[in-house]
């Protein structure tokens, strides 16, 4: 999603390590031991070279656990077009986790009729779990777990479930934020 941006900017190249592997110098699990919990150590310094998140791993398991958590809640209703729907995020700044793509996780609850919807942003979506509808560009797909839909900017899509559906999905929409381009529009039906 963020080739144009570099292409545009010139700022593509190739650098090659000089070994056949890069030495890791910590554990698997180091990234999700000291960010994952929404804590920072208090010796964390925010870096100033790269915006990027220090959490290497969002854990499926703990994201399903926050969508459900919201769906229970008596305070929250589904977004009209995107039903339950979080954004992951830098745990260091609350931004986005790469500073040129956005990641979601939306649950659409059985039932789900959404409203027609559209953005500026490129949007990749990929069935984490069950099944959904997702009508764009005048026809209608139906998807399961593993199947991926690309939805181009400004494209109106609508999505339907007639069972519990998860839809892990990433966009250009951090890139856009950052440079004032992105917008969303709710269409009637």
């Amino acid at each position: 999603l963020d080739t144009p941006f570099v292409g545009l900017f010139g700022a593509h190249f190739r650098e090659t390590y000089a070994d056949d592997t890069y030495p890791v110098h910590c554990s698997a699990d180091a990234s999700v031991s000291t960010y994952g919990f929404n804590l920072l150590p208090t010796q964390h310094q925010r870096a100033a070279t790269d915006g990027q998140s220090p959490l290497l791993v969002y854990s499926f398991e703990r994201t399903r656990q926050a969508l459900s958590h919201l769906a229970a809640s008596p305070d929250q209703s589904p977004d009209a077009a995107q039903g339950y729907k979080l954004r992951y995020a830098n745990p260091a700044t609350g931004g986005y986790p790469f500073t040129t793509m956005a990641a979601f996780m939306q649950w659409l609850p059985v039932g789900f009729r959404g409203q027609a919807y559209r953005s500026t942003d490129n949007a990749i979506f990929n069935v984490a779990e069950g099944s959904c509808r997702v009508e764009v560009g005048g026809q209608t797909h139906h998807l399961t777990a593993h199947d991926v839909l690309v939805v181009p900017p400004w494209e109106t899509y609508r999505f339907e479930a007639d069972s519990h559906c998860m839809l892990f999905s990433f966009t250009d929409r951090a890139a856009q934020v950052a440079l004032g381009f992105w917008r969303e529009e709710y269409l009637s039906s």
